[in-house]
């Protein structure tokens, strides 16, 4: 074992391991295999990325105090300084411009802009961030038309502010370059929109028609075939440069954009005004520059491009949005193709197969491979294009036979969903109709047997009466029990001719509190008394010797009701006992004239 070497004082630094070792006894001829091993704790590295905390303090006072923009941008530089960062925290100016903008400034613009084009557009909050992405789609120009659009609509940033910003994007036109960062990768998925895209709808006789029938006017019209002729060209630079092979593209029309003008359009023509349609046919054709909003109305068809791009080897682009501009537009990557570029050939088509898939609004489609031939295709995929909407029902049950993968399973799953869809629609086609019903409604009398009836309910009891409204059709009753419960949701109405056992099947205890027995039958009530009575315990329905197909609900302090046209005539042929168990067990009301209140008429008469 070697003998440790004792360094000079002048040598030792405070804290170092051979000042551990002198405090340790290794100096004075202790076991140096006794001496514990002492580590360096590892160094913390920060960051390079790491943003400095001190820039943050202009996102609470920004906009409320004078002169920010200086004493703000000396902050912000002190803080990058002291956390060691030499990137700018804004552009440099340009010709004496004052067009510098901190982090901080272009997150809250951010904020601002997206707000007023949420709203504009008519997205929903939670999911305008999502959507709301106009700006990384359009050329310098169509940017700088944007922000000027918000900057004289949004009235809730200072005019100071709004003009800094308008200047920061005035200077990014002009400039001649500008990096838009590195591409990585050997497939991409390109989606390509600009003014060249938009369309006025004389190019289809100026018709708002359906979707597929749009679509086979539009692939055969000169504008979109020098489209495609266009960008088969700038295809083939591409191939040129970067040893492309495999080439797919599709024109698609903006379906959610068309749908959301033909609707304009038709609320304009019922109100006898001009629509953008008719405005259309004596515009000119689209020029170079995007138009203000209200030209963009009066061109309703708007085509994108979809292009997946397969190179032969990996590669690193820098300035890619510059590379792969087409027509002044720069490209938008879908993160379908990072996620599938990076793993085996077989997911790595999944991006070319959203570009070929018969989707819904897709006017033309080439490339030099096509699905099932070139390359194979997953079930999953299609299931894929269904959850966006992209694909119809009946392509997507064609496409998942062509794969041949798990076709009972994937076919029965698919018919599960449009069940489920097809109860949805009817769903909402349903409260469509009673919200139009509701403009209608006549307000309804006040009966004072049903306001007692109605106050038994505000003390909690063992049990309750019911109420019986009696009375010839076309009297409103129905109407008249659904004004009991304000809330339509908390109202359920059951379909009693004819039964003797109620399917309430579909009513929630802590959810509904009115319920409504049309037509029922007095045998139906002495059947379940205990039903009717809205008792404290639980009541079991669709009894049977089994009871295989019985159920539970609770049904306490529920107001019961039933409405029906011959219910005193019932009472006339039971027996004396049920009969009077029901009168002292009901509410009765006689309904012998409209239950709603009629509006009075000159001379004295009222009309129903």
């Amino acid at each position: 074992m070697s003998t440790p070497v004792e360094l000079p004082l002048s040598q030792v630094q405070p804290g170092s391991s051979s000042d551990h070792a002198g405090a340790l006894g290794v100096g004075d001829g202790s076991p140096p295999g006794d001496v514990p091993q002492l580590e360096t704790p590892p160094k913390r590295r920060r960051l390079s990325s790491k943003r400095p905390a001190a820039a943050l303090w202009m996102a609470a006072e920004l906009l409320q105090q004078p002169g920010h923009e200086v004493e703000g941008e000396k902050k912000g530089a002190e803080a990058a300084e002291a956390a060691g960062h030499s990137e700018s925290l804004s552009p440099p100016s340009v010709e004496g411009v004052d067009a510098t903008l901190s982090r901080c400034e272009y997150k809250i613009f951010h904020g601002k802009f997206w707000r007023w084009y949420a709203k504009r557009e008519g997205l929903h909050h939670p999911d305008a961030p999502l959507k709301c992405k106009p700006l990384r789609s359009l050329c310098v120009l169509q940017r700088l038309q944007m922000i000027e659009a918000w900057a004289k609509e949004d009235a809730s940033c200072p005019e100071d502010f709004k003009t800094r910003v308008l200047m920061r994007f005035q200077v990014a036109s002009q400039r001649p370059e500008v990096s838009s960062g590195i591409l990585k990768g050997n497939g991409w998925l390109f989606t390509w929109n600009g003014d060249w895209g938009l369309l006025p709808l004389s190019v289809v006789d100026g018709e708002w028609l359906e979707i597929p029938d749009l679509c086979d006017k539009l692939k055969d019209h000169p504008a979109v075939i020098a489209m495609r002729d266009k960008f088969v060209e700038r295809c083939e630079f591409w191939t040129d440069k970067l040893n492309l092979k495999d080439i797919a593209y599709c024109i698609e029309l903006s379906v959610g954009s068309y749908k959301q003008a033909k609707a304009l359009a038709q609320e304009t023509f019922a109100k006898g005004q001009p629509s953008s349609g008719d405005r259309s046919e004596s515009l000119s054709p689209p020029t170079e520059s995007c138009g203000a909003p209200q030209e963009q109305d009066a061109r309703p068809l708007r085509l994108h491009i979809h292009a997946w791009l397969k190179a032969t080897r990996m590669h690193t682009i820098k300035n890619y949005q510059k590379v792969f501009e087409f027509d002044d537009s720069a490209p938008m990557v879908s993160s379908l193709a990072a996620a599938a570029g990076g793993r085996k050939q077989a997911s790595g088509n999944q991006g070319a197969y959203y570009v070929q898939c018969p989707k819904i609004g897709q006017v033309l489609m080439g490339g030099n491979i096509e699905p099932f031939r070139d390359y194979l295709v997953n079930a999953n995929w299609v299931n894929h294009m269904v959850q966006l909407g992209k694909l119809s029902m009946e392509n997507a049950r064609e496409q998942i036979v062509k794969t041949g993968t798990n076709v009972p399973r994937m076919l029965e799953n698919l018919e599960r969903v449009r069940a489920e869809r097809e109860v949805d629609r009817l769903k909402n086609h349903v409260a469509n109709v009673h919200e139009q019903l509701a403009l209608v409604t006549r307000p309804m009398r006040t009966i004072p047997l049903v306001e007692t009836w109605l106050g038994s309910y505000a003390s909690v009891l063992f049990r309750y009466r019911f109420l019986v409204l009696d009375g010839p059709s076309q009297m409103g009753k129905t109407v008249f029990c659904r004004s009991l419960s304000p809330n339509r949701d908390c109202f359920l109405e059951v379909d009693c001719a004819g039964k003797l056992d109620p399917d309430l099947r579909e009513f929630r205890a802590l959810q509904h509190d009115t319920l409504l027995f049309d037509e029922a039958s007095a045998k139906m009530v002495l059947k379940h008394k205990k039903l009717f009575q809205a008792s404290a315990s639980w009541v079991t329905m669709s009894s049977s010797t089994t009871n295989m197909y019985s159920y539970k609900i609770w049904t306490h302090q529920v107001k019961m009701i039933i409405a029906s046209n011959r219910w005193n005539v019932e009472l006339q042929t039971l027996q004396v006992a049920d009969a009077d168990w029901l009168r002292s067990n009901s509410f009765y009301v006689a309904v012998t004239s409209p239950l709603w209140v009629q509006e009075p008429q000159p001379g004295g008469a009222s009309r129903p």
